[in-house]
């Protein structure tokens, strides 16, 4: 199972579809009757959490 929820892993649709699948194949890899929720963040291309800018 898989979840993602606004706006901790994503803003639109997309970001949030790619965050639940990211977490789909972590539950998958994880082992059978895994319930795994998306990480903030997850929905970035590079696929790690977002960062504050520094100055």
């Amino acid at each position: 199972m898989r979840e993602a929820s606004l706006p901790d892993h994503g803003t639109t649709p997309s970001e949030l579809l790619t965050a639940a699948d990211r977490a789909l194949l972590r539950a998958k890899h994880e082992g059978r009757g895994r319930v795994v929720v998306a990480e903030p963040g997850s929905h970035r291309l590079d696929g790690g959490p977002q960062q504050a800018p520094t100055a």
